[in-house]
């Protein structure tokens, strides 16, 4: 369900009331998900089913694979096509001062990593 999280899933902007709906029906399917795993009563909270099936809570769930999509992007720059796409995302960033009004996916992800972005990993 959580397919190509790093295009629709944007960390740290809560402005966008889709990405939020779409968070709580991820949410709510996963505690449904957990309850059928552990067989715990419904009044179990979320918290204690999310400990015993050892998930992440989907909002750290999403954000950890914006980050491994970063670190992939990073690590691969020299093989990706994507890497002309990631500096013209920085360059934008650059030139506006981090004041995009409609950033796309990377610009939206080097705002939100940013120290990712500015650092060579191999």
């Amino acid at each position: 369900m959580d397919h190509a999280a790093a295009i629709w899933h944007r960390p740290e902007d809560h402005r966008k009331a889709p990405t939020t709906s779409q968070i709580n029906k991820l949410s709510s399917v996963q505690r449904q998900v957990m309850k059928t795993i552990t067989g715990y009563f419904g009044t179990t909270p979320t918290t204690t089913l999310e400990m015993e099936t050892t998930l992440l809570p989907t909002q750290p769930h999403l954000h950890s694979k914006a980050l491994r999509t970063i670190t992939r992007i990073q690590t691969h720059q020299h093989k990706l096509s994507l890497c002309r796409w990631v500096k013209q995302a920085l360059v934008n960033i650059i030139k506006t001062d981090g004041n995009i009004s409609h950033a796309s996916n990377l610009e939206q992800l080097a705002l939100t990593f940013p120290e990712f972005y500015f650092i060579k990993l191999e």
